[in-house]
């Protein structure tokens, strides 16, 4: 059959991974390479356990070109969540 029409052009500047939270410290995750600007969006996902109602809220210290640091919290009473769990990120600039 005929070829379609050629769909918009992917993100090309995004970096993503796993990491684990460092228990009672921020965990700082460091690019492959620098992005263009701290224009960009920021997405965790936790992989393991961190405790009831604490999914989903976490504080963003810094966000560089280079590096992010963040630290899950208790979405009910924005304590620091000190606990050891898997977690996967993804950063992609804004457009």
């Amino acid at each position: 059959g005929a070829t379609g029409a050629t769909g918009d052009t992917g993100p090309a500047d995004y970096r993503s991974g796993a990491s684990t939270w460092a228990g009672a410290s921020a965990r700082t995750i460091t690019f492959s390479s620098a992005l263009p600007s701290t224009a960009y969006q920021i997405q965790i996902t936790d992989v393991g356990t961190l405790g009831a109602n604490t999914s989903g809220c976490y504080s963003i210290s810094s966000q560089t070109t280079t590096s992010i640091t963040i630290r899950p919290k208790n979405c009910s009473t924005a304590a620091n969540i000190n606990a050891p769990s898997a977690f996967n990120w993804f950063v992609i600039m804004d457009k």
